[in-house]
């Protein structure tokens, strides 16, 4: 909790985005995240911001990532803007091209809260042609991480 003081007290003005950190790594199929802060007089709005490397996924505008906690409750965030040509990232390889795919979900203070209380165990992903399930290890260690570079910047 005093994390989320700190970084109440360190953002001024503007943007402030945290380094990526992993949420999954299985094999062929990878996400990331950051947490991006943005303050506006005197409120604060976050921005749970995903990098999928699940292939040509398209995740459109209202799509939801539900956060499964340990507790078993679940904590459901959505899409607020279209995924556009600035969120995806082209890397090709002679026999292969990976497809990054940035979306941006917003989330409260009291949802970055929760997490911080329980951990993470699993997420579920909806795309246009269907729910990828991934299940995730130390996701709470590493969002306090994000949070804390946050709010040192």
């Amino acid at each position: 909790m005093h994390i989320l003081v700190g970084l109440l007290l360190a953002i001024k003005v503007g943007a402030v985005v945290s380094p990526s950190q992993v949420a999954y790594d299985h094999y062929f199929d990878a996400a990331s995240f950051a947490l991006e802060a943005q303050a506006s007089a005197d409120t604060i709005a976050y921005w749970l911001v995903m990098t999928y490397d699940e292939g040509r996924i398209s995740v459109p505008q209202g799509s939801q990532l539900l956060i499964h906690l340990r507790d078993r409750s679940v904590i459901t965030l959505a899409t607020d803007r279209e995924v556009g040509k600035r969120d995806v990232l082209l890397r090709r390889w002679r026999n292969r091209t990976n497809h990054y795919i940035r979306c941006y979900y917003p989330i409260t203070l009291a949802q970055l809260v929760r997490i911080l209380d329980k951990d993470i165990y699993k997420l579920e992903i909806s795309t246009a042609r269907g729910i990828i399930v991934r299940r995730t290890r130390n996701f709470k260690s590493k969002l306090s991480t994000a949070l804390t570079s946050v709010a040192t910047e």
